[in-house]
């Protein structure tokens, strides 16, 4: 591959959900952009930073997909190239493989349907490229059976060429290239579109720490029509779930689940250690939601996973969204904050991973 770029590590790939380009200016600043090499596709940024190693302190973190230093950009048209599997496949081994990387996760720039040839590129390149480094791969085979914590090595292709670097799932940002997988929701079984919002938030928060077992009860604040407890009943947990608003009629008389028509404000504080785990995607003012959290926290055992939607209806900037947020983890003392995200289905919001006690 005589025509590939070496990387420094101040070379990233970032990306930037397409709702929050308006405030790309300032993520740029506060990410300490020092130049933009190229824009790619699904808000993909090639980017090259001044101090990489403030990134993780930044108050943009939150509003980034994914984050991945670019150890290895090779600038091609692979769908007009001879043998690009071969190629990518035995530069990769030839670059990387020293560093036994526990998995080779391979992913299409753009994974949409218009970009099914790259998807099937993808595949192919990640079949070739698991036989070449098999005798160094650390265990992760599966792509989700990665552990958080170690080095896997991610690519991305597309017609702007491949992508590569190496990083922990957890410090990337998801076990994907470029963060969570689509999430399918079709048939009659689709309540709202919250429930992708539901997968999405399990699947990553296995990031920073277990999901909660089946069986376990979780409190849901903000329910109807009740399309995150549709998810999490088919997980096999309980739920006890608070609105005014009807549910779903074809929830109504599962066996695991407690509909409590009320406002979340007049539902009293639990026993202590009765559920294990708390859902809140309450529409309106996010502190108002965060002080409800807190309250009924107190009927959590210790370590329980609180999962929160930050709401930021009329926060229009930067600025006021971050300082929304700040306040709302200021506030939610008991609990431990552990991450805050924005997933594939989130809109102008975000997901704020809590752990009680």
């Amino acid at each position: 591959m005589e025509h590939a770029v070496a990387q420094t590590h101040q070379d990233w790939l970032i990306r930037v959900a397409e709702i929050f380009t308006p405030f790309e200016e300032d993520l740029f600043r506060d990410l300490g952009v020092r130049r933009l090499v190229k824009s790619l596709p699904n808000g993909m940024r090639w980017v090259q930073l001044e101090n990489p190693a403030l990134l993780h302190e930044s108050a943009a973190l939150k509003f980034l997909r994914w984050k991945l230093p670019l150890e290895h950009a090779w600038p091609c048209q692979p769908q007009r190239m001879h043998g690009f599997v071969e190629k990518a496949a035995s530069t990769l081994r030839e670059k990387f493989a020293q560093r036994s990387p526990q998995a080779v996760v391979v992913g299409a720039l753009d994974p949409s349907p218009a970009g099914r040839y790259y998807r099937t590129l993808a595949s192919n390149l990640r079949g070739r490229a698991l036989q070449m480094f098999e005798h160094v791969l650390q265990g992760a085979h599966a792509t989700e059976q990665q552990d958080p914590e170690r080095m896997s090595l991610f690519v991305h292709i597309g017609s702007e060429g491949l992508f590569a670097g190496m990083a922990t799932p957890r410090a990337a940002g998801g076990y994907f290239p470029g963060g969570t997988k689509f999430i399918q929701q079709a048939g009659d079984a689709v309540v709202s579109r919250a429930g992708a919002k539901c997968v999405e938030a399990l699947h990553l928060v296995t990031c920073f720490r277990p999901v909660p077992n089946a069986g376990s009860h979780w409190l849901e604040l903000g329910a109807s029509p009740g399309g995150m407890t549709r998810e999490l009943l088919d997980r096999g947990y309980q739920v006890t779930a608070i609105d005014r608003a009807e549910m779903h009629a074809s929830l109504i008389g599962h066996p695991a689940l407690v509909i409590r028509r009320m406002a979340v404000a007049d539902f009293p504080k639990p026993a202590a250690n009765f559920y294990q785990a708390l859902l809140c995607d309450m529409n309106g003012d996010s502190l108002a939601a965060i002080r409800q959290v807190v309250r009924l926290s107190a009927g959590l055992q210790q370590g329980s996973l609180v999962i929160f939607t930050l709401k930021t209806h009329g926060q229009s900037s930067y600025a006021e969204i971050n300082a929304l947020h700040d306040e709302v983890i200021r506030q939610s003392h008991p609990l431990r904050h552990l991450s805050t995200v924005h997933l594939n289905y989130n809109r102008m919001e975000m997901t704020i991973f809590f752990e009680a006690g």
